[in-house]
């Protein structure tokens, strides 16, 4: 990898709008405010016809008051997070691996002033078929 070239090279950001992605990584975090939450990287899916197909995305799921809402929409847009039982935010981050979800993308100024891409809803995904050597 070379990290200069990286530093330098413009971000491309997905258009604002819907996407079927998977979540790749879900990561329990301290985070600096002293919150806890996961992290979440998401890859929008290249099963599906869609732009930007295998591009990676992060968000953060903090859990504060302010915050709950996109836990609430993870709920609804995961029904394993119903389904099974999970006492903390660890096995909650398992839970959620692998599993589809469709987002919307929002454009937003970051507090570096640079336009970052934002995930600003999750909802149910179109369901996949893994194959076999991931079951």
């Amino acid at each position: 990898m070379d990290l200069k070239k990286l530093m330098f090279e413009e971000e491309i950001l997905p258009p604002e709008g819907e996407y079927e992605a998977i979540i790749l990584e879900a990561c329990f975090r301290n985070y600096n405010s002293g919150n806890e939450g996961i992290g979440v990287t998401l890859m929008i899916r290249n099963d599906i016809e869609q732009e930007c197909q295998d591009m990676e995305l992060t968000d953060q799921l903090v859990k504060t008051k302010a915050a709950i809402y996109k836990f609430r929409m993870i709920r609804n847009a995961i029904p394993k997070v119903i389904e099974h039982p999970w006492e903390n935010l660890q096995e909650l981050a398992k839970l959620i691996v692998a599993q589809p979800v469709r987002i919307y993308v929002k454009h937003r100024e970051d507090v570096y002033g640079q336009t970052v891409a934002s995930i600003s809803s999750y909802k149910k995904g179109e369901p996949f078929e893994l194959d076999e050597e991931y079951k």
